[in-house]
């Protein structure tokens, strides 16, 4: 296999100022998209590089730059997570959600009835005593093409992959260690595509090490 890696517009959820995680611009994106490309051009059987945390699955790539080799309009961002103080911990705003539906670039609508709602939570961006931290690295996640149509087909994502070998389908702003994704993402995970997981097993090492992340910050969005 090739490495050549094109954006899936599931990574443009990225561009709205709804999205609860790291918010880019089109220019953040497409400098997200040229620093996976040389990373990937350096060392095509890249999983991690520079501190990430291996995903260990053949279908993922996590490419991991330190922001100090990072272009200026990713290097100066702010990482869109905080600690959960006592004096804001009564701020965190919290809902059960699940994706239903979404919006191609064509105008046609996929819907993602099976996955199960999950309990979410983070902090109102703009909130002046919510204290984003410093950005350390970023995460560029890269999924196979084979990987993006599998879950294309079965409603997981809702759209298809680009033509190249690897698909940017989401960019992270990261602390000094990688923030684990949450536990209930990995339990989602672990119920497979058809309940809107990408099928792999549940780690319960690396399950409480998200817990025990996740109970002392939460996102800003």
């Amino acid at each position: 296999m090739t490495n050549t890696v094109a954006i899936n517009d599931f990574a443009l959820r990225q561009r709205k100022d709804t999205f609860v995680g790291t918010q880019l611009t089109e220019e953040q994106l497409i400098a997200a998209l040229e620093v996976a490309q040389a990373e990937m051009g350096r060392n095509p059987w890249i999983r991690v590089q520079n501190g990430g945390v291996n995903q260990n699955v053949d279908f993922c790539k996590v490419v991991s730059v330190h922001a100090s080799r990072l272009p200026q309009v990713l290097s100066t961002m702010k990482c869109p997570i905080a600690l959960i103080t006592p004096t804001t911990r009564h701020k965190l705003i919290t809902k059960y959600e699940a994706r239903r539906e979404f919006e191609t670039p064509t105008g046609s609508v996929r819907s993602f009835y099976e996955e199960l709602p999950v309990l979410v939570r983070h902090f109102q961006k703009g909130d002046v005593d919510i204290e984003l931290l410093d950005v350390h690295h970023f995460d560029i996640i890269l999924y196979s093409q084979e990987q993006v149509q599998k879950e294309f087909d079965s409603n997981e994502c809702p759209h298809p992959p680009t033509s190249s070998d690897w698909d940017l389908i989401a960019v992270n702003a990261e602390l000094e260690v990688s923030a684990p994704i949450t536990p209930n993402t990995i339990l989602r995970n672990a119920l497979g595509l058809e309940y809107g997981g990408n099928g792999k097993a549940l780690d319960r090492g690396a399950y409480m090490k998200a817990v025990d992340f996740w109970s002392k910050h939460a996102f800003v969005g």
